[in-house]
C-alpha cells in the first residue's frame, strides 16, 4: 500500500508501522521506495535505533545505560517540564535492568530530581544487568520494552505481554506510587519518634522519682 501511494504522488512519503531496528527500516525503504522511514514506540527505549546503536563519531557500541546517561545529560541542558518525564522514559530505556533490581526500580520511582535519577542509573550499572543488546549477535527481545508486546518478543496471543509486577504505565501511575511510598515512609519516621519520645519521656519521669525519693 505504502508503495503505490509513493508510485501515485510526487511529495516525500514516510513510511510508518512495525519499525523496531535498523534492518526494519532499511527493508521498509526497500520495499517502499519511501523516501524516509520512521519510529515511534521503539525510540522511546531504543533512540540510538537509527545508527545501529554505534557512535557516529567513534563507532563505540552504545548500550542503554550509556543511552541512559546521555538523556540525562540533555535533560540537565535542557529540562524537561518535570522530573516526572525523565522517570518515564528511564523505565523504557532501563527496562530489564530494573526488572532484575526491585530496588533501583523504586528509587527510580521515588526520585525527586535529575541527580537522584543519575544516581539511580550509576548504582544499576554497578549492580550489572541483562541488556537486550540492540543491534549485535547476543540481541534478546525478551529483556526489551519495546519487542515484550511483539510476538518475537514473547507476546501473549492477545497482544498482551509479560508485565513488571507492579511497574507503574503512566506519568500519573508513577507518581502515585512515588507519593505514597513518600507518605508510608514519612508515617513511618513519625511512628518512631513518637516512640522515642515516649521513651525519653518514662526515662525523665523515672529520673525525677528516683531523685524526690532521694531528697525525701
Amino acid at each position: 500500500a505504502v508503495a503505490a501511494v509513493v508510485a501515485a504522488v510526487d511529495v516525500p512519503v514516510i513510511a510508518n508501522g512495525g519499525i523496531g531496528s535498523l534492518a526494519d527500516a532499511e527493508a521498509c525503504l526497500a520495499a517502499t521506495g519511501a523516501a524516509a522511514a520512521m519510529s515511534s514506540e521503539a525510540l522511546l527505549e531504543n533512540p540510538a535505533l537509527f545508527i545501529g546503536n554505534r557512535d557516529i563519531a567513534s563507532g563505540a557500541y552504545i548500550d542503554q545505560a550509556e543511552l541512559a546517561r546521555r538523556y540525562l545529560a540533555a535533560c540537565a541542558a535542557h529540562p524537561p517540564p518535570s522530573v516526572g518525564h525523565a522517570r518515564s522514559h528511564l523505565f523504557k530505556l532501563l527496562h530489564s535492568g530494573l526488572r532484575e533490581h526491585v530496588e533501583l526500580r523504586d528509587a527510580v520511582l521515588e526520585a525527586r530530581s535529575l541527580g537522584d535519577l543519575a544516581e539511580a542509573v550509576e548504582r544499576l550499572e554497578v549492580a550489572g544487568w541483562a541488556q537486550p543488546k540492540f543491534h549485535t549477535p547476543e540481541f534478546d527481545p525478551t529483556r526489551s520494552w519495546y519487542w515484550r508486546h511483539r510476538p518475537e518478543g514473547g507476546a501473549t496471543p492477545d497482544g498482551g505481554a509479560d508485565e513488571v509486577d507492579g511497574e507503574p504505565r503512566s506519568r500519573a501511575e508513577v507518581e502515585a506510587v512515588a507519593l505514597a511510598k513518600r507518605e508510608r515512609r514519612a508515617s513511618e519516621r513519625k511512628r518512631r519518634n513518637m516512640q522515642r519520645g515516649a521513651g525519653k519521656g518514662r526515662t525523665q519521669n523515672g529520673a525525677g522519682l528516683q531523685g524526690a525519693a532521694a531528697t525525701a
